[in-house]
């Protein structure tokens, strides 16, 4: 696993092969089967993130002051979107996941202006809670 942002210019080089919206959402639906298995035992409203239009699980452990991230969806689209939250993020160290500009990253990929408001939404809803993890740790 590399830095962030070399993790994030890896998703950036990803998305720069497509040159249409449509490739890059057809992308994003295949990317969720990349998402790590999430624990069944964990599908519940202890872990449910408030503020999504589909439903969101999230699970994260701290370990040697870095944070470890499993997230799952009903959802396909969602799924995507997740493991391209969390793919750059994922094992890396507390402070520099706590002031990364998630925003930046997701207009970077071209996500913000393609995404319905809502989905947009939840999508930050969910970068802000795994920050606000960072940052409290």
């Amino acid at each position: 696993m590399g830095s962030i942002q070399n993790n994030i210019g890896q998703m950036q080089a990803q998305f720069s092969q497509f040159n249409q919206w449509e490739d890059r959402y057809r992308f994003i639906m295949k990317s969720g089967k990349n998402l790590a298995p999430y624990p069944a035992d964990k599908l519940n409203d202890d872990y449910l993130i408030d503020g999504c239009e589909s439903r969101v699980w999230l699970n994260w452990k701290i370990q040697d002051n870095k944070l470890f991230i499993q997230a799952t969806s009903e959802a396909r689209i969602v799924k995507g979107l997740l493991w391209i939250l969390i793919t750059p993020i994922d094992q890396q160290p507390l402070t520099e996941i706590a002031e990364l500009d998630l925003a930046a990253y997701f207009q970077s990929l071209g996500l913000t202006k393609h995404l319905s408001p809502s989905r947009g939404n939840g999508l930050l809803t969910i970068a802000k809670h795994i920050q606000q993890i960072a940052q409290q740790a």
